[in-house]
């Protein structure tokens, strides 16, 4: 097409640039994989802060990817870009809502470099792009900060309840454990005893086997 411009970056550029990006896609999944919530609550500091690690360089890929494709001839193509960059980053508005560190260690490196480009490359259009990206990511991030705090405080309702319902399963057990025993000897009591019968008596009527049962009569039981 006449008097357009295209963006042509060395294919090994490209390569090496996909190359990054699967390298750290794959390098987020091994901590994914390695934590487990209830073991390491004493290190999820440290989980937190891989993950916003990983985030940042991410964010700081696609931000260098717009940097290699942002060529300073073709302002309509550069506009394209932008609004790329736009949606890319609008991305990370959905996945990182509930953690702010995160949401802004993607959304930072992604607009931040370009939007610098564009203000380096000067003229009115990529000038007034740069700033109209600049209002957008500040609109953007005051619009998420009622609704992080809200999906924070959700979540920590949903752990408090979690705990709550642990604790409540632990009472049940104790209480079960209280009704099936003798409060003065702590042996099993009648309750336990019909209990036990009717699963033996369930067992031996499905393996087609005979049930013995036998009483014991200890004399002078109050000396023990």
């Amino acid at each position: 097409m006449t008097g357009v411009q295209t963006c042509a970056l060395p294919i090994s550029l490209l390569i090496g640039w996909l190359v990054v990006a699967q390298s750290v896609l794959v390098a987020r999944i091994v901590p994914y994989v390695g934590f487990n919530r209830r073991a390491d609550d004493d290190r999820i500091e440290m989980w937190g802060n891989l993950f916003v690690l990983f985030t940042f360089l991410q964010g700081s890929i696609w931000g260098a990817a717009w940097l290699l494709v942002l060529p300073a001839e073709d302002p309509v193509y550069n506009v394209v870009v932008a609004m790329w960059v736009i949606g890319v980053s609008a991305a990370s508005v959905s996945a990182y809502t509930a953690h702010l560190k995160a949401l802004l260690a993607f959304f930072v490196p992604v607009v931040v470099p370009g939007v610098a480009q564009l203000f380096i490359i000067g003229g009115q259009l990529h000038v007034a792009l740069g700033l109209a990206i600049c209002i957008y990511a500040i609109v953007v991030v005051r619009a998420l900060l009622p609704i992080h705090r809200s999906m924070v405080a959700a979540i920590g309702l949903n752990f408090e309840l979690e705990e709550e319902i642990q604790e409540r399963k632990r009472m049940e057990e104790q209480l079960r454990e209280i009704s099936l025993s003798d409060g003065l000897t702590g042996l099993a009591n009648r309750r336990h005893f019909d209990s036990v019968l009717e699963t033996e008596l369930q067992r031996a009527q499905r393996n087609a086997q005979s049930l013995s049962l036998v009483l014991i009569d200890i004399d002078h039981f109050k000396a023990f």
